[in-house]
């Protein structure tokens, strides 16, 4: 199990896989573009494992793609969240 902890207090996400519990430190990105970061994190996880990494180190992959992704949003975009840049081709 997953838990991701983007919106908590401490920008860190939980893998529990039964047995061990493993804290994922994530970096926190102060932007109005979170839309589909759990999506983001979730198709990164799955690729990663069918790429054959292990849990833990998918989930780490996850957790960096899904706050690159955060980090390059397009916050201007519509109103409310704006989406995230799966494909980071955005530059700053």
């Amino acid at each position: 199990m997953i838990v991701t902890g983007g919106h908590g207090d401490d920008a860190v996400d939980h893998l529990y896989d039964g047995v061990v519990h493993l804290e994922i430190p994530v970096e926190r990105h102060d932007v109005a573009a979170t839309h589909g970061a759990g999506c983001t994190h979730s198709a990164t996880l799955a690729a990663l494992l069918a790429r054959g990494e292990s849990l833990p180190d998918a989930a780490r992959g996850a957790a960096a793609a899904a706050s690159r992704a955060v980090a390059q949003g397009l916050a201007e975009l519509g109103s409310g969240e704006g989406p995230v840049d799966v494909l980071g081709v955005r530059t700053r």
